[in-house]
């Protein structure tokens, strides 16, 4: 398969409006598995990592499939290569969840981090005949769906079924204008660093909020034309 997400020829705006009602219906159902007691990272997403993981998800489609979130995806990319780190647990880690590897790809950081954000869409059956993958839970109180490779460098080439870049977000969305933290953000008072986190997740909730409100209004209306016939 081609690592392009392409879309279809010919769709014009209506892609964009697929895509807001693929995604709501996602949101409705993440919200209806949640468990109180385990914190879900998709339940606190921005707009592009809602529209990243989307376009994941829709590669990944009807296959057994993992992801991997990135931060420099042109490096990747050119060496087909995940490395574990030299630091901390030697690992590389993989995702069952689209919006986890979105969420990861889209952390921001300082200028000089040259950010490029990109989830890989694997095929986790190639994958587990060469490596072996662990579940794996980081955190108990945040469930990321995680699958590692411990000690090993991954060949991601003959694995790969596609791959979504920040440039396929902003064909629908329209260029990022927040591209690294403010500086000296990590000085901020914790209050501050907060507030600006909030900002940054109010468009996601926007974008849910008038989803939601564009799809009920094309519910009554062909309610009502129907009403009419």
């Amino acid at each position: 398969m081609s690592c392009e997400f392409s879309r279809e020829p010919g769709c014009g705006g209506n892609c964009l409006s697929m895509a807001t009602d693929k995604v709501l219906k996602d949101v409705d159902v993440s919200n209806k598995r949640r468990r109180s007691n385990i914190r879900r990272v998709v339940d606190d997403l921005t707009v592009r990592e809602r529209m990243m993981a989307r376009l994941a998800k829709q590669i990944g489609r009807g296959g057994e499939v993992i992801y991997h979130g990135t931060r420099a995806l042109p490096k990747v990319m050119r060496s087909g290569k995940l490395m574990p780190p030299d630091l901390a647990e030697c690992t590389v880690s993989f995702t069952r969840s689209p919006e986890v590897a979105a969420y990861f790809a889209c952390l921001l950081g300082g200028k000089q981090d040259q950010h490029s954000p990109g989830v890989l869409i694997l095929d986790k059956s190639s994958l587990r005949q060469r490596y072996r993958i662990e579940p794996y839970r980081y955190d108990d109180a945040c469930n990321e769906c995680e699958e590692i490779v411990w000690g090993r460098t991954i060949n991601v080439r003959r694995h790969l079924l596609g791959v979504v870049s920040e440039s396929h977000v902003s064909e629908l969305l329209g260029r990022d204008t927040r591209q690294h933290l403010p500086l000296g953000f990590v000085g901020w008072p914790q209050a501050e660093q907060h507030e600006f986190k909030e900002r940054l997740l109010d468009d996601g909730r926007n974008f849910v909020a008038e989803g939601r409100a564009s799809v009920r209004r094309r519910i009554i209306q062909e309610r009502e034309s129907g009403a009419n016939v």
